[in-house]
């Protein structure tokens, strides 16, 4: 009898996600600190060395049983885009090692789909069923980039971020978590030194580098020289780079919050009014308090 890849492909997902659901429902239903806690990625590691009900095997186990030795790749990219579609995390290791098992033509395979991806698709926003599942197989594709040579998928995420609309959270996010999973800081921090002014897309670099900043003094310095540029929310600017906890910044960030007070008495108002300004006043004050600085004497102006 042929095999039938969609039923077993069907049956691998069914597994995946239990897997998933079993442990986080064990986890709700169990208030004990014995119940080890394990982070997603690990489940989606552990899932294929792990003996399964409904495969009477582990999904490795299982998957080297299904397929020949010389499999049909198209097989292989059936199962990889439906646990895109379909699993309730990111596509499982072992399904990724299946798919790079050909390593050319899943290569060639995961640049495509980056290549012809729509940017416009938003997944904030009301979208078609078809433009989801493109939307599923990029970030998944995305996600794995580390897997393809960096000359090839460098050039294309900055591209892809460059082009990509602020507001479109998700593609922004994914493609700046694969630039830190590349090892692409080193070009993170001159992407952003190249900027004259610091936005909502920048944030999204900013919010990496923040948690870097402790092993390298030129992300810090990067980071540090945001502050001093034109930035449009300056007070979101100052919460993410103060993420750093590096108390080095907190002369420049009080001085921030001082111009942001002359500001507010010179528009004939006070930092308690309820305006746009005074949350933002006391925003960046936080930061301060947070990095362990004072703000005593910035609540009045001498």
């Amino acid at each position: 009898m042929e095999k039938n890849i969609e039923k077993f492909t069907e049956t691998l997902i069914k597994s995946y996600n239990a897997f998933i659901e079993e442990y986080y429902d064990g986890k709700l239903n169990d208030s004990s600190s014995d119940k080890e806690d394990l982070t997603l990625d690990f489940l989606q590691s552990r899932w294929g060395d792990t003996d399964c009900k409904i495969l009477g095997t582990t999904p490795k186990n299982a998957i080297g049983e299904f397929f020949p030795e010389e499999i049909d790749f198209d097989d292989i990219i059936y199962m990889y885009d439906s646990f895109a579609y379909d699993g309730v995390y990111d596509i499982p290791v072992a399904v990724c090692d299946l798919l790079f098992s050909a390593p050319e033509a899943a290569e060639e395979y995961i640049l495509s789909i980056i290549d012809e991806m729509d940017l416009n698709i938003n997944g904030d926003r009301i979208i078609s069923d078809e433009d989801n599942k493109k939307l599923c197989l990029f970030i998944e594709s995305i996600k794995i980039s580390d897997r393809i040579a960096a000359e090839k998928v460098k050039d294309r995420l900055f591209r892809i971020f460059s082009e990509c609309s602020a507001e479109n959270y998700l593609i922004n996010e994914t493609v700046c978590d694969a630039m830190e999973s590349c090892g692409f800081v080193k070009e993170m921090v001159g992407y952003i030194e190249k900027c004259s002014i610091i936005g909502e897309k920048e944030h999204y670099i900013l919010q990496k580098l923040v948690k870097l900043s402790d092993t390298d003094d030129a992300i810090f310095k990067c980071l540090k020289s945001c502050l001093k540029k034109d930035c449009k929310n300056i007070s979101m600017t100052v919460q993410i780079v103060s993420d750093c906890g590096d108390g080095r910044l907190i002369p420049l960030i009080r001085k921030i919050a001082r111009n942001q007070l002359e500001a507010i008495f010179d528009a004939g108002k006070t930092p308690y009014d309820e305006s746009q300004e005074s949350q933002e006043f006391f925003l960046i004050c936080n930061a301060v308090t947070r990095l362990g600085g004072s703000i005593e004497d910035l609540l009045t102006l001498e």
